[in-house]
């Protein structure tokens, strides 16, 4: 009577081995997808929240600071103006 002696490394223990190593516990998996999934909420937010203003919105904002600008301007040549004339009256 002889026995087959049966290898401790068959290719399904090799297998069910690597897979045992290698194969993530559940929780990580569960955490991992939630991380995607946060990732993935937060990218769409930030697009969402771009597409917000229209572009006439945005030109009506560059259009009520270009007249802020010029309002400063016109201020500032004055002051120059009368700060000049005071400097020409003393010397």
């Amino acid at each position: 009577m002889k026995k087959k002696i049966k290898s401790m490394l068959t290719r399904d223990n090799l297998t069910a081995y690597t897979d045992k190593i290698f194969s993530p516990p559940e929780r990580l998996t569960l955490i991992n997808s939630v991380f995607v999934f946060v990732v993935i909420g937060f990218i769409a937010g930030t697009f969402l929240k771009g597409c917000g203003k229209t572009s006439d919105q945005k030109i009506k904002k560059a259009n009520e600071t270009v007249e802020h600008a010029k309002q400063d301007l016109n201020n500032a040549r004055t002051e120059y103006l009368a700060e000049w004339h005071a400097f020409k009256l003393e010397s």
